[in-house]
């Protein structure tokens, strides 16, 4: 794992309305690597991954150094924010309805996150890999998954239909925020299983909030604990 840090944050600030957040943020994620994002609930932890990838709403001020593969993250323009989301830092969120549009089918969804950053990448190669990542995340019948809507699926499916499409991105960094909160206790395990394998064969680098301490040892090399505003980090047990 290289020393040199693919995210790296220092003395990050957040406020609102003059109200602070967060502030003296200090983190940083190797490539390759695992890192747990941990605290009580309501302390900012979902505020610092949009920050991390420049989609805060209108309002919050963010200060001190976000970089990411050698970039600044708070100099950066439109054009060079959507280039780099998807391939280089994706954002998995809480609501993964968001991910999806009702007007079209889960394939066609896979087609055009693809070839929004790929063109030149053939829709039946898309498909091929689409259907491997769905079957090695526990979804039976890929096939029909790729022809349905989001609406004809439980919230747990849709949660690992957007891990899927996240990965076929091929991002470098996936910021993950309780993407297993819709999923009971046994497909949990098998979708962190699985995604651990898919960290150590793809390499991506993965920094996830979780509330679970058994979910953070098994799939962290290191753990942050944020509260009151301030970022710590703790040792994994």
């Amino acid at each position: 794992m290289s020393s040199t840090p693919l995210l790296e944050l220092k003395q990050v600030g957040i406020t609102l309305h003059d109200t602070t957040l967060l502030h003296s943020v200090q983190l940083t994620v190797a490539p390759g690597e695992a890192v747990a994002l941990c605290g009580p609930s309501g302390q900012g932890k979902s505020t610092l991954l949009k920050a991390i990838c420049g989609l805060l709403p209108h309002g919050y001020e963010v200060t001190g150094t976000l970089r990411f593969a050698g970039h600044n993250l708070t100099h950066l323009s439109s054009a060079q924010w959507r280039a780099l989301r998807g391939p280089g830092i994706a954002l998995m969120g809480q609501n993964v309805s968001e991910n999806f549009d009702e007007r079209h089918t889960l394939g066609s969804h896979f087609i055009e996150a693809v070839q929004a950053h790929d063109p030149k990448r053939p829709r039946a190669v898309i498909k091929e890999q689409a259907l491997e990542l769905l079957y090695r995340l526990e979804l039976a019948y890929p096939e029909r998954i790729w022809r349905q809507r989001s609406s004809e699926f439980s919230q747990g499916m849709c949660q690992r239909i957007a891990l899927a499409l996240t990965l076929m991105l091929q991002p470098q960094l996936i910021l993950a925020d309780e993407f297993t909160s819709a999923l009971d206790l046994n497909t949990r395990l098998t979708v962190l299983t699985e995604l651990k394998a898919l960290q150590a064969e793809l390499g991506f680098a993965l920094l996830f909030v979780t509330h679970h301490p058994d979910e953070a040892r098994f799939m962290a090399q290191r753990r942050y604990e944020l509260s009151h505003g301030t970022l710590t980090e703790v040792r994994v047990a």
